[in-house]
């Protein structure tokens, strides 16, 4: 039987989406990579939409003082109990397939991982997963979060870290270190400003 169009680019896409050609050579990344690093983007928007939500509700007010704060990715899953503030109970903001967090306490998608960092009591920050632990500063997390998504594997499922705060704002660099289990450092996408205040880093770029 004589193969159609489709059947013959169907065929292609799958065996590319392999690592292959229909030809058995091997097709060049950049597509996959250009495809999971915008797909990583999206979800940091949505992201961003439900926390603002979450926050908005006041889901979690651990302070009691009427001041909704951030939540971390199993806490918007609705996977993982709300954390003090939030009696104990579930409340699933955003779908668990797209926030479902490993017992590393990263989300895997698209060849990238996740992870949500609120502010911490000790002036540093807690994320999510084992020796991420301290306990959540209720006023900081009232005001703040960020989250960090890297590739898998650097240069062949992604190549920038992406990095996401609380007002919306995305920014992107290439850190080859980043990459699979070695996730950023908390705050190595920031900077001190003059004002005393913490920024981005200069050699960060913004995402529009």
């Amino acid at each position: 039987m004589k193969a159609t169009p489709f059947l013959v680019i169907a065929a292609a896409a799958l065996v590319a989406s392999c690592g292959g050609s229909a030809n058995g050579e091997i097709v060049d990344t950049d597509l996959a990579v250009e495809m999971n690093e915008a797909l990583a983007v999206s979800h940091l928007r949505s992201l961003v939409g439900a926390q603002t939500h979450a926050q908005s509700l006041g889901v979690v007010d651990a302070d009691e003082d009427g001041v909704g704060e951030f939540l971390f990715l199993g806490e918007l899953a609705g996977t993982e109990r709300l954390r003090a503030g939030g009696a104990g109970r579930k409340m699933p903001l955003m779908p668990p397939q797209i926030c479902q967090v490993s017992s590393t306490g990263y989300l895997e998608m698209h060849g990238y991982l996740f992870r949500v960092h609120l502010p911490a009591e000790s002036g540093n920050t807690v994320g999510e997963g084992p020796g991420e632990g301290g306990v959540v500063n209720p006023d900081g997390a009232e005001e703040e979060w960020f989250a960090y998504a890297w590739p898998l594997q650097h240069g062949r499922t992604g190549i920038r870290t992406f990095v996401v705060t609380a007002d919306g704002a995305i920014a992107a660099c290439d850190v080859p270190v980043n990459s699979g289990a070695s996730a950023p450092k908390p705050y190595s996408a920031f900077e001190a400003t003059p004002g005393g205040d913490v920024a981005v880093a200069g050699d960060w770029a913004k995402v529009d």
